[in-house]
């Protein structure tokens, strides 16, 4: 119910199908019942959907997604970098050649994104894979850095070449 009353008619809305996840459909919010059903607590929403191709069938079960509060300016990481345990939600830092592990406090979130309230600053390098070997102080290697070393080094190379073929 208290959800029911951030929506609004003519409020965007996207929509899945379970028989076809992939194909996601958008729309409006067209008509909302001014009751909640006694039997299930819940309230019936009717969207206008834009299906032109009938991806979805009239009467399909479908997830419905309304975004009603947006967050802007806000830390937000993806959520494949949070680490559960023991009630506690942390996150990895990469500083230099270790790591650091931080409790968060966590906000909104998306299927893929979630905002962080606290325990990070912007600018921090959050570790998004591998976190399950890590511990605090565990020694890592950023190999994003060190590839664009190498990158740069092949460049150098190459201009160093040049230079001596345009001096003989």
């Amino acid at each position: 119910e208290k959800i029911v009353k951030t929506l609004g008619t003519g409020q965007p809305v996207q929509i899945r199908s379970d028989a076809s996840p992939g194909n996601r459909l958008t729309g409006r919010v067209s008509r909302i019942a001014p009751s909640v059903d006694p039997a299930t607590s819940t309230v019936k929403v009717t969207l206008e959907i834009e299906n032109p191709e009938e991806a979805v069938r009239v009467g399909s079960f479908v997830r419905g997604r309304i975004t009603t509060d947006v967050h802007e300016g806000v830390i937000a990481v993806p959520k494949k970098a949070l680490v559960p345990e023991a009630g506690v939600t942390y996150l990895f830092l990469a500083e230099l050649d270790s790591v650091r592990k931080v409790p968060v406090t966590t906000g909104y979130a998306d299927d893929e994104y979630i905002e962080i309230t606290t325990g990070i600053e912007e600018g921090n390098r959050v570790i998004t894979v591998g976190q399950g070997g890590l511990r605090m102080g565990s020694k890592i290697r950023d190999l994003a850095a060190e590839r664009e070393a190498q990158v740069a080094d092949a460049s150098a190379a190459q201009d160093s070449s040049r230079d001596k073929n345009q001096e003989d």
